[in-house]
């Protein structure tokens, strides 16, 4: 039997990862795409913003608007990749949050509602005063125009603490009516009638959900189910911890695999699961190298590869999808390496 040297092995070992590679971006797992819009809205405008503060928490701090985005023709790529509604500290120019507009009707273009939440502690943290001047603003991608358009307004209509939740409410609802209209030509239903007065319907929940953080727990009646925290009893009593630390052991060993390879994935700017897999290939390829310097048997590398290539799919360090095809292909390398070579030899 004709026996292949190490350059061989390593030759193979990188023609599998080069096709490993091409067959993840060929199938779409990582893609760079131009987001190239050349034409301005023909309107962009904040039409209103409203604060509110101590809604889900004591110190919390919400704002809410409405906005026009408005096409003649709308744009192929949604509102996500194209607009971020910033939330500014024009005293210091800090930025102190940023959203994405809600791709719901139209990919998000026309009329629309966005939001900006703060809990208590990034209140505190970042020194945000209920009632003081601030800019909510949109901003046009840079990678989507050459020169982004934008527009801001520092005009913020406070609430009342007092009666909070009923002033969100009405508020809510008002906007939910005016996009009704907005979108009447997409038959578009937010609202409906039900016992208690108006809530919302299921594209109603589905919408706001999205756009107002935390309002489900805020604003439960405007929602025909709502979410509550349970609050249960603590219960005085001693378990078996055995089976918890092995998991943890388990868990603590993949969690620094995991963390190291995203850790290099951001340096790079490349995906994580490329990084695992390239690894998990090294190490692989250095594992089978030395069992061919102490066996010096080719069939005998291929058919460890291939083990170590399905360990790791089971241990969901690389993507099993390519690990399957990479197997398959040291399996077809196996055989004929018994059979098609060996009659050859």
């Amino acid at each position: 039997m004709k026996i292949i040297g190490p350059i061989i092995v390593f030759k193979i070992i990188a023609i599998v990862i080069a096709v490993t590679i091409f067959l993840f971006f060929a199938n779409g797992g990582y893609t760079f795409a131009d987001h190239v819009i050349t034409a301005d809205p023909d309107q962009l405008q904040i039409e209103y913003a409203r604060g509110y503060e101590n809604l889900k928490e004591d110190g919390d701090l919400l704002i809410v608007g409405k906005y026009n985005i408005e096409y003649s023709s709308i744009p192929t790529h949604p509102v996500t990749e194209t607009f971020l509604f910033r939330f500014i500290d024009p005293a210091t120019g800090t930025e102190l949050q940023s959203v994405e507009a809600t791709a719901f009707n139209n990919l998000g273009y026309g009329k629309g509602a966005f939001a900006f939440y703060f809990d208590e502690a990034e209140v505190t943290a970042q020194s945000i005063t209920f009632g003081g001047t601030y800019t909510a603003k949109i901003q046009g991608n840079p990678a989507a125009f050459p020169s982004p358009p934008t527009i801001e307004t520092t005009t913020i209509t406070w609430r009342p603490t007092i009666a909070n939740v009923f002033h969100l409410n009405n508020d809510v609802v008002d906007i939910a009516q005016e996009l009704e209209i907005a979108w009447i030509s997409d038959s578009v239903i937010l609202l409906a009638t039900a016992f208690s007065g108006l809530v919302f319907t299921t594209e109603g929940e589905l919408y706001f959900e999205q756009v107002i953080p935390n309002l489900r727990n805020i604003l439960p009646s405007l929602f025909t189910g709502s979410v509550t925290q349970p609050n249960f009893d603590e219960i005085d009593a001693t378990f078996n911890q055995d089976l918890e630390a092995s998991i943890d052991a388990q868990d603590q060993w993949r969690g620094d695999w995991v963390a190291y390879t995203d850790d290099l994935a951001t340096k790079f700017n490349v995906p994580a699961e490329i990084v695992r897999t390239a690894a998990w290939f090294f190490f692989s390829g250095v594992i089978a190298l030395a069992f061919f310097v102490a066996s010096k048997n080719t069939t005998f590398v291929m058919i460890i590869l291939a083990l170590l290539f399905t360990l790791g799919g089971l241990l969901n360090l690389v993507n099993v999808v390519l690990i399957a095809l990479s197997t398959f292909g040291l399996a077809v390398m196996v055989m004929w390496q018994l059979f098609y070579n060996r009659a050859s030899a």
